[in-house]
């Protein structure tokens, strides 16, 4: 594809939801309909878009408690960027011929805004709770990212995914989901691919198709599932073992270290943490809110209950002033 018919496709859609200076950003908002629940909630609960500063360029992890305070969620102008390339010798580069393609992780971030309200681990008791509700977190943005990818509904949406997720899914994840939502419910599958990336986020090598089956019951919340579609419910739960290794073992325990945490990573995700949501009421509702929020976005009941709260704490701050 030329550079010249991407910035045309990607310019000739707007939304009042998109970010004008990041390419194809109005086409997934437009057509992708996880990306656009994403973007209006987040936006329902006070969040704007800035162009990322300079500290976030050089290290997103380290912004991440800035993002959530200050509910101002960095975005690359990647379409920006592009323009001036095709400006300097127009209609003649390639795509594939630009020497290296910036995204724009936006939408990763519009999860961990939304996440961090839904959860707060800043509320956690001790270390332990504190890394279980952190992994949560993440695991919701890596697996609203997934799952978005699924809802791609046109071929430009593919190719726009590229430069605002931090990865994509296979075409036979997309299938294989895809059947899934129309067995299940779209709420049953985003539970599964979740609990994947939670699994994962829990440094969980592989989890054996028996252990799944035996699981899939606790996961859906009681919900049975026939057993002609069981094999292909675990097909997307591996989903979240693709999750790249060294993020896994390196940005993970970083992160929790940097918030304070002193306990060794690896002994502190060492317990089972399935039980432990179980036996939690708060847990499940959480569970039960993030896969709310993918599914009916800015009308989840979350949503709604969140803007409230934040339109009291606001209130408050004016009341003290």
């Amino acid at each position: 594809m030329k550079l010249y018919d991407l910035i045309l496709s990607s310019t000739t859609c707007n939304h009042p939801d998109g970010i004008p200076d990041v390419l194809g950003d109005a086409v997934l908002v437009a057509e992708n309909n996880i990306y656009r629940n994403i973007r209006q909630s987040v936006k329902r609960l006070g969040a704007s878009f800035v162009p990322a500063w300079s500290e976030y360029q050089m290290s997103p992890l380290l912004q991440i408690d800035r993002i959530i305070k200050d509910k101002k969620i960095p975005y690359i102008p990647t379409l920006n960027i592009l323009k001036q390339i095709e400006a300097v010798r127009p209609h003649l580069f390639l795509v594939e011929e630009i020497p290296s393609t910036t995204k724009s992780f936006h939408f990763h971030e519009s999860c961990h805004v939304l996440a961090h309200d839904m959860v707060n681990p800043t509320l956690a008791n001790g270390e332990r709770d504190f890394a279980l509700k952190s992994l949560l977190c993440e695991s919701f943005a890596n697996a609203t990212e997934s799952f978005a990818t699924i809802f791609d509904s046109t071929s430009r949406c593919t190719t726009f995914s590229e430069y605002n997720f931090y990865f994509t899914t296979s075409a036979r994840h997309k299938k294989n989901a895809t059947e899934l939502i129309h067995e299940l419910g779209m709420n049953s599958v985003f539970r599964i691919i979740l609990y994947s990336y939670i699994y994962a986020n829990f440094l969980y090598k592989m989890v054996s198709y028996g252990d799944f089956k035996k699981n899939l019951p606790r996961i859906l919340r009681g919900t049975t599932v026939p057993k002609k579609l069981q094999k292909k419910c675990y097909q997307i739960f591996l989903d979240g073992f693709a999750l790249n290794k060294g993020f896994r073992l390196k940005t993970n325990p970083f992160f929790l270290r940097l918030a304070g945490v002193d306990q060794d990573f690896f002994k502190l995700v060492d317990f089972n943490f399935q039980n432990k949501i179980d036996r939690s009421s708060d847990l499940l509702q959480i569970i039960d809110d993030m896969c709310d929020i993918v599914e009916f976005g800015p009308n989840a009941k979350v949503v709604i209950d969140l803007e409230k709260k934040t339109a009291l704490r606001k209130a408050k701050k004016i009341r003290l002033k």
